[in-house]
Order: structure tokens, then sequence, then C-alpha cells
């Protein structure tokens, strides 16, 4: 059985059943904790199966706005809590490089800007990031 290190990155507009209110961030919407409910939910689903499939650690981020949404009392308590590093937004996720991890897995992302039907569907300043490598591609 292959083993490994995973980084769940969670962010919360994508989280299943949430719909957010128009004009509003989902920080301000009804809905909010719903959404901290249901990521819950769906990180423990894949925290239990990168165990059972053998995983040595996960890690878990939260990278919605501050990074301070979830409620890690609620979660696996196998986990590592990852915090939101102090540095520069376009080099959010560069702390993953010194960790090694073997996979990323992203839960609740949102559409893109402009995306037909896509719920609280948003996208990064192109004046913070530019684009994203994965494996120097």
């Amino acid at each position: 059985m292959k083993t490994g290190q995973y980084l769940i990155s969670v962010d919360l507009e994508g989280i299943h059943g949430i719909v957010g209110e128009p004009y509003k961030g989902l920080n301000e919407a009804f809905d909010y904790e719903l959404a901290i409910e249901n990521a819950t939910q769906e990180i423990n689903a894949v925290v239990a199966g990168l165990f059972d499939g053998g995983a040595d650690l996960v890690a878990v981020w939260d990278c919605h706005g501050s990074g301070v949404n979830l409620d890690f009392s609620k979660i696996d308590q196998r986990v590592i809590r990852v915090e939101n590093p102090a540095m520069a937004k376009y080099e959010r996720l560069s702390f993953a490089k010194k960790l090694s991890f073997d996979g990323i897995l992203y839960i609740g992302y949102h559409a893109k800007a402009g995306s037909l039907n896509g719920v609280l569907a948003h996208t990064y300043s192109s004046k913070t990031i530019q684009y994203y490598k994965i494996n120097g591609m």
C-alpha cells in the first residue's frame, strides 16, 4: 500500500448546498454557518478516505478569506492544521513546496468570474495572481 503526505486546501463558496446572497460575500450571507458545517463533513470524508488508503499525514488549510473559518475541533483530529502563512497573496501556496506533499486536494472551490450558472463565482485579481505552476508547468 502506497503511503504519502497530502494537503487538503479548503475554500467555502463551492461547498455542497451553498448559494449565498446577491451582492454579498459568503461571510455576510445567511448560509455562511452552513458552509462551515458542510465543509467539515466534506473534509472529514476526504480525510477518512486518505487515511484508509494509507496516508501517513494529512494537513488541512482553510484558505477562504482570512483562513479562520473552520472549526478544527470538529475536524478529524489526525489532521495537521496549516495556519495561513504571513506572505503576499500571490505566494499563498508556496509553503507547500517546503513540505513535500505527494498531492493537494481542493475542496469547495468555486467557478471563475463570469462562468455561466457559477454559484458565488469570482476570480483572484490578475494583479495578485498571474498563474499557477504544477510540477513546473
